[in-house]
């Protein structure tokens, strides 16, 4: 690898970090935000699958982009 290539390489690794600390504090944002429906304030727990979170997530993403 030449100097040009890791230089490319290393300003891509930080662009990733910032969109990944940008999407951390949209989600944090938006938990805040979030009220509980009455159905989920009975004290019951529930557990989501790994799909159904990524689908929040996508939601979420789409949201932002708005």
């Amino acid at each position: 690898m030449n100097r040009r290539q890791i230089e490319r390489a290393e300003r891509l690794v930080e662009s990733m970090r910032v969109e990944r600390d940008r999407r951390a504090e949209l989600a944090l944002a938006e938990a805040q935000e979030w009220k509980r429906p009455k159905s989920l304030s009975a004290g019951r727990s529930y557990v989501f699958t790994d799909e159904q979170m990524m689908i929040a997530l996508r939601s979420l993403e789409k949201k932002s982009g708005d």
